[in-house]
């Protein structure tokens, strides 16, 4: 199970480096350590993207506060939003 330090740093990798999954977990090993990853050496990309989307839906609210999470969502529907906000008027 990843704490809730690897779990942010797994999701800074992804949406803000541009690491794949496989990638940002072979990081997590490194920078913490083989002996504490190897209960997770079977886990799979498509059970990790399961995983990671049942947490961000649950954490929505949450999300937002990780640092350079809102500057990369901002970023990426700040068009969409101010079309919506226009057409409010």
């Amino acid at each position: 199970m990843l704490t809730t330090d690897q779990q942010k740093l797994i999701i800074f990798l992804v949406a803000w480096c541009g690491f794949t999954d496989r990638e940002a977990m072979e990081f997590i090993k490194l920078f913490w350590g083989e002996k504490k990853m190897n209960d997770i050496q079977t886990l799979t990309d498509a059970e990790f993207d399961r995983r990671l989307q049942e947490k961000v839906v649950r954490d929505a609210a949450q999300l937002l506060s990780i640092p350079g999470i809102y500057e990369a969502v901002s970023e990426h529907y700040n068009n969409e939003i101010l079309e919506e906000y226009e057409q409010e008027d």
